[in-house]
């Protein structure tokens, strides 16, 4: 039986299927892996967001799956990832690409920026900021000019997903893991960057030159070539 990968997604304002990760999508599928990808906010609740009690919301929907050959996670799908690890194969490989540990008050202040536009129904405002802060810092970022009519469920997914990571620490979750983590963050990133990761033994950390909160979109080849070297050293 091949081996199976289990992708959680960002903080998307309309579910893509997956099309925000596809440079390592395609990886993964060329190294003989079978991917599932889950929208990390379909377990949102209107009235109970705190972040250990979306994690628990997914432990408990993750019963229903078999276990997986590699876990991966992409900004807050790799915060909620690391929330899971204690509930995972102790063993199990971790994937984390723009994925805090920890949250400080700079990248609490620029997410909550983002999701008090969206909680006020500044819908083309949010959406231009996020635009704006997933870019590269070294990059000459234009308005888009993003006018879109004021859209409630947008507006519910950027606030309530983004104010997940206020207070954001499962430091001790990426201790405790025995399997082995990669993590990728970029160089340039507005919002998590290298400060927002803790070191272990077993989780190695890459920092993309020139890419901000995509560095898998931003420097594709880099971020493949890495993947590429550490599951198979790891298989």
């Amino acid at each position: 039986m091949g081996k199976k990968a289990l992708i959680f997604a960002p903080v998307i304002p309309t579910w893509d299927e997956g099309r925000f990760f596809l440079p390592i999508i395609n990886e993964l599928t060329s190294l003989g892996y079978s991917v599932t990808v889950v929208d990390s906010l379909s377990l949102l609740h209107p009235h109970a967001n705190k972040f250990m009690d979306f994690v628990e919301r997914w432990r408990t929907e993750l019963e229903r799956f078999e276990e997986f050959d590699l876990y991966a996670g992409n900004a807050l799908g790799g915060a909620l990832l690391q929330g899971l690890l204690p509930s995972l194969n102790p063993t199990a490989q971790v994937l984390l690409v723009s994925a805090p540990t920890i949250a400080d008050e700079q990248l609490e202040s620029r997410l909550e920026d983002i999701a008090n536009l969206a909680a006020t129904g500044q819908t083309s405002a949010a959406l231009e900021l996020l635009n704006h802060r997933v870019q590269a810092s070294n990059t000459s970022t234009k308005n888009t000019g993003i006018e879109v009519a004021c859209d409630e469920r947008i507006n519910s997914r950027l606030s309530a997903g983004l104010r997940l990571l206020h207070g954001l620490d499962v430091s001790d979750h990426i201790a405790s893991h025995r399997g082995t983590i990669l993590s990728f963050t970029g160089a340039c990133s507005q919002l998590v960057g290298r400060q927002h990761l803790t070191d272990s033994n077993h989780h190695h950390i890459h920092e993309i030159p020139d890419s901000g909160m995509r560095p898998h979109s931003d420097q594709p080849e880099k971020v493949r070539a890495v993947i590429r070297e550490f599951l198979k050293g790891n298989a």
